[in-house]
């Protein structure tokens, strides 16, 4: 990803754009605005799609310039399309958000000009997010192919009936409701779900006395089943 925010905001308001984007880019966090970052003879609204595309944050300029400008507007429909989180930087405080447009879950209000502190409260702000947002996806690529693995194997040395169990209790099911799903006693469905963990305690390689529960199963099969039956 050549950057993680996009900036929005009205041409009007280009001189605290460029000032909220140089605080960004001097904190390490890699920014898009126009048009600094359209090259000659590219199709703006192509390039514009494309960046919010490739983001992971969006900082709005919300003034009354950006409030009617259809640019604007497209962009955060865009942003929606994408599920972006958008920080709002609002710097007309009167302004309530025209129809349309949806209401950023993350607003600051601030001054016009805004103040150093304002714009560095912002700059920490989406710092932090944007860290949270690289952790997440870390750990999305870590499951997805390490875990991914570990549930086939552990699938795939299971009997007919721990597999009931176990998809029984992924789908988030209590002992009980699994027993009177598969009509068996519950005695059978707890020795079931422990060979299961069993299993699962060789797959991953952790010791007997290490947490491995219904949550963990929960959390693995869940999405590895939903995986199966996309197939």
């Amino acid at each position: 990803m050549a950057h993680d925010i996009f900036i929005s905001h009205s041409s009007k308001d280009k001189p605290i754009a460029d000032a909220i984007c140089a605080n960004l880019e001097a904190a390490g966090v890699r920014c898009w605005i126009a048009p600094r970052d359209i090259a000659p003879g590219d199709d703006w609204p192509a390039a514009i799609s494309k960046a919010i595309a490739l983001s992971r944050v969006m900082v709005l300029v919300f003034s009354s310039s950006s409030n009617s400008s259809e640019e604007v507007k497209r962009e955060l429909y865009f942003a929606g399309m994408r599920q972006l989180e958008i920080l709002c930087f609002k710097i007309d405080t009167e302004l309530g958000f025209r129809g349309g447009c949806f209401p950023p879950r993350h607003q600051f209000e601030v001054a016009n000009p805004p103040t150093q502190n304002q714009v560095q409260l912002l700059v920490d702000y989406a710092k932090t997010m944007i860290h949270q947002k690289e952790m997440g996806e870390a750990a999305r690529r870590w499951l997805n192919e390490v875990d991914r693995l570990r549930c086939v194997r552990a699938w795939e040395a299971l009997s007919m009936r721990q597999r009931e169990v176990l998809q029984a209790y992924a789908e988030g099911l209590s002992r009980r409701e699994v027993a009177q799903r598969l009509r068996v006693a519950v005695t059978t469905v707890d020795m079931h779900f422990n060979s299961i963990l069993r299993q699962c305690r060789l797959v991953w390689e952790t010791q007997t006395g290490e947490e491995f529960n219904t949550k963990i199963l929960q959390q693995y099969f869940g999405l590895f089943l939903a995986g199966l039956r996309q197939l």
